[in-house]
């Protein structure tokens, strides 16, 4: 998908008019155009309202789609030139630091994880406390990653912000590139997540599907920074994976 500079440039006008039109179309913004342009072009969205006798069938097949179509519309609206700059700080800081708080926080766990076999010294925060003193003691050529759905959380907002102050690259992970949080921080990696109103989760304001899209963006960042350094990463993740299975249960013969 183009981006909208790409756009405007083809079209020899300034990314304000690209914006002027979508929004003369009906949508918010070029975003928003391009998540609609995603759905009409793919599967139709799914019916999230349960019927009167949802099947288990039924259930799996109007989640599984509605997963999908997060997917789909995660991959249209990520701005690539952002995505690879978020990669090329990543690669490059002695510190990675990722913040998230409630739903947000196993994310957070799990790419720090991931980071780590790269031998990117990540660490997850998902205590306010602790979230205070990192953005507190980041420098410059350290990096603060925040995971927000709403992008609204005070406490990781504050601490983008104060991390930002200190030299730190600051980079986020959202569904509301407009919200707080996406103006705190340098780089925004937006998302889309299909709401369906059959999962539990979109009833609690989160949602399994902005989870999806959050791991899709870190499995993007992370195989950007192993293919950038191919031979290094390669003996890294040959590395981790063997202490990993050494520690595995022995699969009994039968």
């Amino acid at each position: 998908a183009q981006t909208i500079s790409e756009i405007a440039a083809a079209a020899e006008v300034g990314n304000a008019t690209v914006t002027r039109l979508c929004q003369g179309l009906g949508y918010r913004g070029f975003s928003a155009f391009r998540i609609a342009l995603a759905r009409e072009s793919g599967a139709p969205a799914p019916d999230a309202r349960p019927g009167p006798a949802g099947s288990a069938a039924e259930v799996c097949e109007r989640l599984a789609q509605a997963a999908r179509q997060s997917l789909a519309d995660t991959a249209a609206l990520l701005d690539a030139a952002a995505l690879d700059a978020a990669a090329r700080h990543i690669a490059a800081t002695p510190r990675l630091d990722i913040y998230g708080v409630g739903n947000s926080a196993a994310v957070a766990q799990s790419l720090a994880h991931e980071f780590r076999k790269l031998a990117i010294v990540a660490t997850a925060i998902s205590d306010i406390d602790t979230l205070a003193i990192s953005s507190a003691t980041l420098a410059a050529g350290d990096v603060a990653l925040a995971i927000s759905h709403t992008g609204r959380t005070e406490a990781v907002v504050a601490a983008m912000e104060r991390a930002g102050t200190g030299g730190a690259q600051t980079l986020c992970i959202t569904h509301e590139p407009a919200s707080p949080l996406g103006r705190a921080c340098g780089i925004v990696l937006q998302y889309g997540a299909r709401p369906t109103q059959i999962s539990l989760s979109s009833h609690r304001g989160g949602s399994h599907m902005g989870r999806l899209a959050q791991l899709l963006i870190g499995d993007m960042l992370c195989t950007l920074i192993a293919t950038a350094h191919r031979e290094r990463s390669g003996s890294l993740l040959d590395r981790a994976r063997a202490m990993v299975d050494a520690r595995r249960l022995a699969v009994p013969r039968k």
